[in-house]
């Protein structure tokens, strides 16, 4: 099955992620947005990021009749207290790298733009009583961009999906 365009922005923003922070040796991606227990989970891994899609509040018809996607994506930044730094000093220096290394963000794979240039980047604190007893400070860097979607998935013949696959197992398959 090919992969849509929001998963391979999303593949590539890691990548591009991975190589910003080559220290840094937590680095992955993250369905949403965290609880409590997840971030427990993530404390001893600590500083850690994770990239999430956070969804698609608008869609609209490209000039090219295409259907655009606003996609809006996140990097949550786990930081623990330790040397030489605190927690929110850690926090703040990834966030403000990540801020210059997303402003007008626009991934390519194979030498094809994937979406309009980032735009919309904000920094939150996402600080709780529970985290703070915790030890740990979440905060997150997201931004908006806009991605053509469904031409990747449109074969000849007019069907979307060639595969489907649901909890690892194929349950459909069209033929070519």
């Amino acid at each position: 099955m090919s992969a849509g365009r929001i998963l391979t922005y999303r593949t590539q923003a890691l990548a591009d992620l991975k190589a910003l922070f080559p220290l840094l040796k937590d680095i992955d991606t993250h369905a949403g947005r965290f609880d409590d227990e997840e971030i427990g989970r993530l404390i001893m891994k600590a500083p850690a990021l994770r990239l999430a899609y956070l969804g698609s509040p608008k869609t609209d018809e490209n000039q090219d009749g295409r259907l655009g996607c606003l996609a809006k994506f996140g990097v949550f930044i786990v930081t623990k207290d330790g040397e030489p730094m605190k927690r929110d000093a850690q926090a703040l220096n990834i966030a403000e790298a990540l801020l210059v290394a997303f402003d007008r963000y626009q991934p390519k794979v194979g030498g094809k733009t994937l979406s309009e240039a980032a735009r919309n980047l904000r920094h939150d604190i996402l600080y709780t009583s529970d985290t703070d007893k915790k030890g740990v400070l979440l905060t997150a860097v997201s931004w908006e961009t806009k991605i053509t979607i469904g031409a990747s998935f449109i074969m000849e013949g007019g069907a979307v999906l060639n595969e489907l696959y649901i909890n690892g197992e194929l349950v459909l398959e069209v033929a070519p």
